[in-house]
């Protein structure tokens, strides 16, 4: 039985047009995801790959400054790139890219909203007889409330969710989106200190949070 930490579109593309002012922002959420790892023994990222990225190739362009040519081909891949501090894509243990066609509401764990074609996340989470979910990223008031529910739903595991890694759209869609997902049984942390009382046996605390403590200063956050 495994812990396994994910992170959820930690990417650029959440900051929209106010990515300078965004920045900081984001910088303790970026913190927390590197911190959640800390305590799973593998961490994967699903991240969404807009149709802007997966299709301009193939759509004939007569000019590279047209809004439907390689414009939009750079926009997308900017915005598809992991915020600055999370590790690069070879550091993670499995990495889903989901084709979320521009929805924000759209749940990770399917290509589609009539959930027909699967993105491969339970069926690998099951293959990897996963016991606790360590969960945070963007954004907790769309995609990510939906992607947490149909995991408590498809799937037995115990869901933690890091608020402090997590980032909405907006404050009260953000405090609804956290109601629900603790009614269908989801347990939330205010920051990633608390996993240590969340899932360490009472015996084992003491020593395992003087080594959690001492990595936590040496993170690369």
């Amino acid at each position: 039985m495994k812990t396994i930490s994910i992170d959820f579109q930690p990417q650029r593309s959440f900051l929209g047009q106010s990515r300078r002012v965004a920045a900081a922002y984001m910088g303790e959420m970026v913190a927390e995801l590197n911190k959640n790892a800390l305590f799973a023994q593998q961490r994967i990222l699903v991240r969404s790959q807009p149709d802007t990225l997966l299709n301009a190739f193939d759509q004939p362009c007569k000019s590279p400054f047209k809004s439907s040519g390689f414009v939009d081909v750079i926009n997308a891949m900017e915005g598809s790139e992991l915020l600055q501090g999370m590790p690069s894509e070879s550091r993670y243990h499995k990495i889903f890219s989901v084709n979320c066609a521009n929805d924000a509401h759209q749940s990770l764990c399917f290509h589609d909203k009539e959930e027909l074609k699967s993105t491969g996340l339970i069926e690998w989470l099951l293959e990897q007889e996963a016991s606790t979910l360590i969960i945070g990223g963007t954004a907790i008031d769309r995609s990510l409330k939906d992607t947490v529910k149909q995991l408590r739903f498809f799937g037995n595991w115990d869901i933690v969710l890091n608020l402090a890694a997590c980032r909405g759209f907006d404050a009260e869609d953000t405090l609804c989106a956290i109601t629900e997902m603790r009614r269908v049984g989801v347990r939330t942390i205010t920051n990633s200190m608390e996993l240590v009382c969340k899932l360490m046996p009472e015996n084992s605390r003491s020593e395992q949070f003087v080594k959690i403590n001492h990595a936590l200063k040496f993170a690369r956050i």
